[in-house]
């Protein structure tokens, strides 16, 4: 009886095939941080124009609408909830999402520098609509502080519940939602018990996002190269 015997690949088609496969990998991973950046650039300039707009219309007026003034002195409770809701999402978050917790304190990049535009603005914005306008609107037409705080909560997740839907991920990004909606909670009890100064709740939007904001754009690129890519084998499985 004939032995067919398996072609054992040698040792120069083994290094070529772990480097290509390699080089694949980094090509990858360059490609969706790069993406990844262009999304925050561009969320970040968007939002920036607004904040710019505000300045030059009328710098007093805008910077005592953000919280700059002789009140944000006398609210030190706010100011000490802020600094703990900061630092519990951030360990939160660290702990559920491991590209998060893995660049945690990684500053040295470009990527991370571009976190610092983004938690400027995105802070700033984000919590002039969701707890300065909308609750103040709200307040206005009559609502309780209960509904505005839980209103300004919903709709503060559900605007972040849209990366869910970039990154393909329902399940992950419903999760993700629910914890936004979690930290808008909180966010809306500093502006409260800040007597409606919008400050402290900005600085804490700022610090979480300078952590963690990055970071949960790269992973939402990830998940959704990654679906793609495991679409496209499962389609060629099944043509095979």
């Amino acid at each position: 009886m004939m032995k067919i015997r398996a072609k054992k690949p040698n040792s120069f088609e083994n290094k070529v095939s772990f480097g290509s496969s390699q080089h694949r990998d980094e090509s990858v991973n360059k490609r969706q941080k790069i993406v990844s950046g262009l999304l925050l650039l561009g969320i970040s300039t968007f939002m920036a124009i607004f904040i710019i707009i505000g300045f030059i219309n009328n710098p007093a007026h805008f910077t005592n609408f953000m919280g700059i003034n002789k009140t944000a002195l006398e609210i030190p409770a706010a100011w000490v909830v802020a600094i703990l809701v900061s630092i519990c999402y951030i360990a939160y978050t660290a702990r559920m999402i491991p590209v998060v917790r893995q660049n945690l304190f990684n500053f040295s990049c470009w990527f991370k520098l571009l976190g610092v535009y983004a938690a400027f603005s995105s802070g700033i914005i984000e919590e002039l609509v969701f707890r300065k306008m909308l609750m103040d609107w709200l307040g206005i037409n009559g609502l309780n502080i209960i509904l505005q705080i839980v209103i300004s909560a919903i709709t503060f997740g559900l605007l972040h519940f849209s990366w869910s839907l970039f990154g393909g991920n329902i399940k992950t990004g419903t999760g993700s939602a629910i914890s936004t909606i979690v930290l808008g909670l909180f966010l809306a009890f500093i502006y409260v018990i800040a007597e409606r100064n919008v400050l402290p709740s900005i600085i804490a939007h700022m610090i979480i996002n300078l952590f963690v904001e990055p970071w949960l754009i790269l992973n939402a690129v990830v998940s959704s190269t990654s679906k793609s890519t495991d679409n496209l084998m499962g389609s060629d499985k099944n043509s095979d």
